[in-house]
């Protein structure tokens, strides 16, 4: 058929759903600079010691995105960007407040509103559902718990969804992704079909083997047996100590 086929990110669909029920547009979402340009003044009217602005503010973001994509008790929270985790608490709060007062959402409030839209407005999820009859996620092991519940939610209980992802490349647990999520899917959908892509044809066989003798130490993950396409074997590891990043970089 023609239908067409709709690509983007989990927060480009998510801002769809929450501009459909809510009407926000791009200008109600908070710039980066805007979210700088209040935490510095707050930072500075409470008196908060701080060495760099610019990497404490970048902890903040990334703290208070934490606490609420992993949905976090705020009180027993420990900041790590703080010293103080009180001071922590008060510019969470500071900052729900001021996207209160301007009408403004950033990129976790999409997602916590959209997962709040499909889940207690059965019209709204029948509609997104028609959407995508069909769905195929792809990185997923760096999906956090919201995210896969909004995807569980649009694909429905028997849902046509397809997962794409490699468990053992999980990077942003930072960001409150959960490689569990993955393994945990064949639960979600026990009718599932897996299809391991196994094929290596970037590395040398030698560069494989290592890698996976590596890999082999993680306790929760998906067994994969790695075959390199290449046949060459003038493929070579080596170990080099460095003593810090710029070495590293060079």
């Amino acid at each position: 058929g023609n239908d067409p086929v709709l690509f983007g990110t989990i927060h480009s669909l998510c801002f769809r759903v929450v501009s459909k029920k809510y009407g926000y547009t791009r200008e109600d979402i908070l710039t980066p600079s805007e979210q700088w340009e209040f935490f510095r003044n707050e930072i500075i009217q409470k008196k908060i010691k701080v060495e760099d602005m610019e990497s404490f503010i970048k902890g903040i973001l990334s703290e208070i995105s934490v606490v609420r994509n992993k949905e976090l008790e705020l009180r027993s929270y420990q900041s790590s960007t703080c010293n103080d985790s009180s001071d922590f608490r008060y510019l969470y709060r500071r900052y729900e407040d001021y996207k209160d007062r301007l009408g403004k959402i950033d990129f976790d409030d999409m997602l916590i509103t959209c997962r709040k839209v499909f889940e207690t407005m059965p019209e709204e999820l029948k509609f997104w559902q028609k959407q995508f009859p069909y769905i195929m996620v792809d990185e997923y092991q760096d999906t956090n718990q919201i995210q896969a519940e909004i995807f569980y939610l649009l694909a429905g209980r028997n849902g046509n969804i397809c997962i794409v992802g490699d468990d053992d490349q999980s990077i942003y647990r930072f960001r409150a992704a959960d490689f569990k999520i993955m393994l945990d899917f064949p639960k979600k959908y026990p009718s599932c079909i897996k299809i391991p892509l196994t094929t290596n044809y970037r590395s040398e066989p030698v560069i494989i083997e290592h890698a996976a003798k590596l890999i082999s130490h993680n306790k929760s993950r998906f067994r994969k047996d790695f075959k390199s396409f290449r046949k060459a074997e003038n493929g070579e590891v080596k170990v080099v100590p460095l003593n810090d990043t710029a070495m590293e970089a060079s």
